[in-house]
C-alpha cells in the first residue's frame, strides 16, 4: 500500500487569520472556520469524544493545527493517547501553532512513520484491548484536498491489518476454553495420519469463487489424489461428486458451526482433522473419524510431537497439514484470497456467498495470476503473505504447490499453472485410510476418558495452590 501524498498542483500557500484569531491554510480548511471560531466548531463536533480512558486516538489531520492546539487545553484521559496524522509539507506549515515539547501523549506524524510513533505509545496493547480509535478531523470531513479522504482510507485499512496480526498472535481465552471443553472428543492425534499416508500428490479444496469453475475437473481426476477440502464447502460438495479424503476445521467460534455443519453427511467417509480449539459443539456432534492437531493438554508439551496447525485461515491448516504428511505436490483449488470483480468472495452453496457483493470499499489490493488488479481484505491480505512462507517451506521439502486460477491473487511462491498444463499422475492414490484410522471402541473410549479425570483433578489441585498464593500476594501488597 503506497503512501499518499498531495497532488503537486495543489498550492497549499501560508497561513490565514480570520477575524477570531484562528489560523490556518485556507487550501485545507477553506471558509469552514470564516464565520465561527474553531474552539466552539470542535466542541459541536467532538464534545465528548476524546473523554475515554486507555485509548489510543488515530487523528487524521490536524486542521492545519488548530485541533492539535485544542486537545493541548484538554489532556487525554487516564491512559489514552492522541496520535495526529497529517501530510508532512502541512506540518511544516503549521507545527509554530503549538508546541509539543516534553509531551509524550499528543504525537504528530505522517503516514509513513506514524506506526513507529505508535509503538512508542504501546499500540500492541491498546490493540489487544479493543481500544484504538479512528477520528476524522475536519480537513477529512470536508476533504478540499481530495488526497485527505485517501489518507483516512489508508490509515483505516492499515489499523485493520495491524488489529488481525496482532489478534493472530494472542493467546485469546476462546482458545483456551475450547481446547478444554474438547479433551474428550480429542482421542486420536493427527501425527497417526503421517503413518499410514502413502500419496505423493494432493488437492486442496478451500472456498473461493474460482473453485466453481474447476467441479469438473476434480470430479473427473479426484480418485488420483488425497482430497483435502475445507469444512466450509462441505454444502457445496453435496452438489457434486466429490468425497473429501480429510475435512479440515480450525474456528473456535459459533459462526463454524453453522458453515461446517454439512460436514456430517460425510461423517462415514471422510476424517475430520481439526484444531485442538474447533468450536466444541460442531466436534461433538461427529461421529466419524477424527484426528486433533497439536496438544491434548493446554498445559504441557506431549511425549511425541505431533501434527501442528497453523493460521491465520482454516487453508493454511490445510497446506501445512499436506505438507506435514510428506506431500509432494499440491493443487489449490479456490483458493482466491481476493474478490471476484462482481464482489464475491466466497464459492457458490457458501453462507458467505449470501452476503451482498462487495465493491469498491477496499483500499487494500492484489495482483491477481492472470495480471489484474484485485481488491482484497487485511484477513487475506494476511492469509496471502503465510500462504507463501507455506509455499516456501514446501519447497525446502522438495514440494512444489500450483494454482491453476488465472482470477486468484499471486502468492510468491506457489506457481500459477493453468489446468490444462497439470498432469494427473499414473494410477489411484491410496483411498485405504479408513481401514487403518477409525473411531475407537467404547474400551479405549473408557481409558482415555479416565486418563482425562485425572489429568484434570491433578491440574485442579495445582491451580487452588496458585489462587492461594495469588490472594496472599494481593494482600500483602
Amino acid at each position: 500500500m503506497s503512501v499518499i501524498t498531495i497532488n503537486k498542483e495543489v498550492q497549499l500557500g501560508s497561513l490565514i487569520q480570520n477575524k477570531l484569531g484562528d489560523c490556518y491554510l485556507f487550501a485545507v480548511n477553506r471558509n469552514n472556520f470564516s464565520e465561527i471560531d474553531y474552539s466552539t466548531q470542535f466542541n459541536k463536533e467532538f464534545h465528548d469524544t476524546f473523554q475515554q480512558k486507555d485509548t489510543l486516538y488515530l487523528i487524521i489531520g490536524t486542521d492545519s493545527g488548530l485541533m492539535v492546539k485544542q486537545l493541548l487545553k484538554t489532556p487525554p484521559e487516564k491512559g489514552s493517547a492522541y496520535l495526529f496524522i497529517d501530510f508532512p509539507e502541512i506540518i511544516e506549515l503549521t507545527q509554530k501553532q503549538y508546541n509539543l515539547e516534553n509531551n509524550k501523549r499528543i504525537v504528530v506524524s505522517t503516514e509513513a512513520h506514524w506506526q513507529e510513533e505508535a509503538e512508542q505509545l504501546n499500540l500492541k496493547t491498546y490493540s489487544f484491548i479493543n481500544k484504538i480509535k479512528i477520528i476524522k478531523s475536519f480537513s477529512v470531513q470536508y476533504h478540499h484536498i481530495h488526497e485527505y479522504l485517501l489518507l483516512w482510507n489508508n490509515i483505516f485499512e492499515q489499523v485493520n491489518q495491524i488489529k488481525w496480526e496482532y489478534g493472530a498472535t494472542l493467546g485469546s481465552e476462546v482458545f483456551l476454553q475450547c481446547q478444554i471443553k474438547n479433551l474428550c472428543e480429542q482421542h486420536t492425534p493427527a501425527k497417526t495420519l503421517s503413518l499410514v499416508n502413502e500419496n505423493k500428490s494432493a488437492i486442496i479444496l478451500a472456498g473461493g469463487p474460482s473453485l466453481d469453475k474447476h467441479i469438473p475437473w476434480i470430479e473427473h481426476n479426484q480418485d488420483k489424489y488425497l482430497i483435502i477440502a475445507v469444512s466450509r464447502i462441505a454444502n457445496r460438495l453435496k452438489e457434486t461428486n466429490i468425497v473429501p479424503d480429510i475435512f479440515v476445521s480450525v474456528d473456535p467460534n459459533p459462526i463454524n458451526f453453522n458453515v461446517s455443519k454439512e460436514i456430517y453427511g460425510y461423517s462415514d467417509r471422510s476424517i475430520l482433522v481439526h484444531s485442538n480449539h474447533l468450536y466444541p459443539p460442531l466436534l461433538g456432534s461427529w461421529n466419524g473419524s477424527s484426528l486433533y492437531l497439536n496438544e491434548l493438554y493446554p498445559w504441557k508439551k506431549d511425549k511425541d510431537k505431533n501434527i501442528e496447525g497453523v493460521g491465520p485461515t482454516v487453508t493454511n491448516s490445510a497446506i501445512y497439514l499436506a505438507l506435514q504428511i510428506n506431500i509432494k505436490e499440491i493443487i489449490l483449488f479456490g483458493v482466491d484470497l481476493c474478490f471476484t470483480p462482481e464482489g464475491y468472495t466466497h464459492v457458490t452453496g457458501t453462507i458467505e456467498r449470501l452476503v451482498p457483493p462487495k465493491i469498491n470499499i477496499n483500499k487494500q489490493t492484489v495482483i491477481t495470476n492472470e495480471g489484474h488488479e484485485a481488491e482484497t481484505n487485511s484477513s487475506y491480505f494476511s492469509a496471502i503473505q503465510s500462504i507463501s512462507e507455506l509455499g516456501k517451506i514446501g519447497l525446502s521439502l522438495g514440494c512444489k504447490l500450483y494454482n491453476p486460477s488465472p482470477t486468484s491473487a499471486q502468492i510468491e511462491n506457489i506457481e500459477y499453472r493453468p489446468l490444462e498444463k497439470i498432469l494427473p499422475p499414473d494410477g489411484s492414490a491410496d483411498k485405504t485410510l479408513f481401514q487403518k484410522i477409525k473411531r475407537p471402541d467404547n474400551h479405549q473410549l473408557m481409558i482415555h476418558y479416565n486418563t482425562i479425570m485425572k489429568e484434570l483433578k491433578e491440574v485442579k489441585i495445582k491451580l487452588h495452590e496458585i489462587l492461594d498464593l495469588s490472594k496472599k500476594g494481593i494482600e500483602y501488597n
